[in-house]
């Protein structure tokens, strides 16, 4: 090391000499030697002062390390000793549990009487909620009566439940859910008779009512929506837990609601020797009317999937196949009122019937002519 140093010195040394030699070259330079070592003192105390702040920072650096390692040691051993006292209540864990054992099932039980009140205070208001539901069906407001039965069976529905849960958790002989049934009786009634018959009349009379009220055809197609998806819920719910709700699905208010019957009765034939003619064309009327009615005035009651306007087309169609089917296999007809059906046949796609303006049906959307 003290060779490295006489090294070093003796370098410095001679690279000042010649540093001093190319400075005094000539003999006017002696007068700036003073303004020379000045420039070198500042430079030198400048290089001294950074050395110094540089030294420092690194110092600094040190310090605040070891403080740091010191406090992490003390966590440590802060940590270690919190483990060990964690380690030792978890032994204890297990004689807690059954220390505890009372506790637990007082919880149950108090569990058990907080939800009996509950349905204490759900059952006490059925009587009145069904008076209630009754009343609004009286007064045609089918609507806000759906809303109240739907809570009704809701009710029961969560009581229902309850007894369910209470036969899987304890062992031995089921819960007897038959007052529970016998209880909501009422409200079995009210969903199947008033109510669901009221609905159901007026989906029975789809195109008579959309003439007069179509506001009563909106609210049974809302009610048959809700039913739907009161349906849907209580089919999911019997596949997630296996518990199924009484009265679901309710197959009597399905989106399928009954349609008008397109058959008229037919003259007797020995009275008029036209009959025929005439029948068809009373069809032709009424079926235009009635399709021109279905697009104007239903479409706007019905949801966009129920695509009621191309339902009607199709069992129009359908139902007028059969009608003239069963004239062609029934009937007797005589020549001329075989020339009139093909007529009217081959007249049905065209602008008096399926193409009418005010219609605008695709008649390949029909398929095969009626009796073709």
């Amino acid at each position: 090391m003290s060779v490295d140093i006489q090294k070093w010195k003796a370098e410095a040394h001679e690279n000042a000499a010649k540093t001093v030699a190319n400075m005094l070259q000539h003999p006017d330079s002696l007068d700036k030697v003073e303004q020379w070592r000045r420039r070198y003192m500042r430079n030198k105390a400048s290089a001294e002062a950074r050395l110094k702040t540089a030294v420092q920072s690194q110092l600094d650096g040190v310090r605040t390390g070891l403080y740091q390692l010191h406090s992490g040691l003390h966590e440590i051993k802060e940590i270690k000793q919190s483990m060990n006292e964690v380690d030792s209540m978890c032994k204890n864990v297990e004689y807690l549990a059954e220390e505890l054992h009372t506790v637990r099932e007082c919880q149950k039980y108090q569990s058990k009487l907080s939800k009996a009140f509950e349905h204490l205070n759900l059952i006490f208001t059925v009587p009145e909620s069904v008076k209630k539901t009754e009343a609004l069906i009286n007064e045609g407001k089918l609507l806000l009566a759906h809303k109240c039965l739907s809570d009704l069976e809701a009710t029961r529905d969560e009581l229902l439940f309850e007894v369910h849960k209470m036969g899987q958790e304890e062992e031995g002989a089921k819960p007897d859910k038959t007052p529970l049934y016998q209880y909501f009786e009422a409200v079995k009634k009210l969903s199947l008779i008033p109510l669901g018959n009221s609905a159901g009349f007026v989906l029975g009379r789809v195109l008579s009512t959309v003439r007069s009220d179509p506001a009563k055809l909106v609210t049974a197609l809302r009610i048959v929506e809700r039913e739907t998806r009161a349906d849907r819920r209580a089919q999911e719910r019997e596949e997630s837990i296996g518990f199924s709700v009484p009265g679901r699905p309710r197959n009597g208010e399905r989106r399928q609601s009954r349609i008008e019957s397109l058959d008229m009765e037919l003259q007797d034939r020995l009275d008029d020797k036209m009959w025929l003619v005439k029948h068809l064309e009373r069809t032709r009327q009424r079926l235009l009317d009635d399709l021109i009615v279905v697009k104007n005035l239903c479409q706007p009651c019905f949801p966009p999937s129920y695509n009621i306007f191309d339902r009607y087309i199709k069992m129009y169609h359908k139902s007028l196949s059969a009608m003239l089917e069963r004239f062609v296999l029934e009937e007797r007809l005589d020549s001329n009122e075989c020339i009139s059906l093909l007529t009217w046949i081959k007249e049905y796609k065209g602008t008096d019937l399926m193409s009418h303006p005010e219609l605008q049906i695709d008649v390949e959307f029909l398929g095969r002519t009626v009796v073709a």
